[in-house]
């Protein structure tokens, strides 16, 4: 019995260190031994154990919600206008409402923007 319940504090444990180890951006298998061997001291490594910061940003980069400011390479969301750290204007993408549409002509084959009515080369009007 004091087996199964050894075993079962030092998974408890190694369960504790791995969700912060994660969240650290450590790895996750190597805080499951640490935590799983060493209990709670284990757990309070972990606690104190720094973040990885390059890991953590490679993992908020890879869901796509974040990008990097182009002015201070900072990880910002990826929808900000304005960039937290620096203050730098980011650019915005295109609205759908500025885009440019094109038909093409009937008889020449050329390209014409949607808002005129007459092709740019011959002239031919829009059908």
């Amino acid at each position: 019995m004091e087996i199964v319940s050894l075993l079962v504090w030092s998974l408890a444990f190694a369960a504790v260190t791995t969700i912060v180890a994660n969240t650290k951006g450590l790895s996750m298998g190597k805080w499951f031994a640490i935590g799983f061997i060493l209990g709670p001291i284990g757990v309070i490594w972990s606690l104190v154990t720094a973040k990885d910061e390059s890991a953590l940003e490679a993992k908020s980069l890879s869901t796509g919600k974040f990008k990097k400011c182009p002015s201070c390479a900072e990880v910002i969301k990826k929808d900000a206008e304005v960039c937290k750290h620096c203050g730098g204007q980011q650019a915005s993408a295109p609205s759908a409402g500025l885009q440019k549409t094109y038909w093409v002509c009937s008889k020449c084959n050329e390209t014409t923007e949607t808002a005129k009515n007459t092709c740019w080369s011959c002239g031919e009007a829009k059908v």
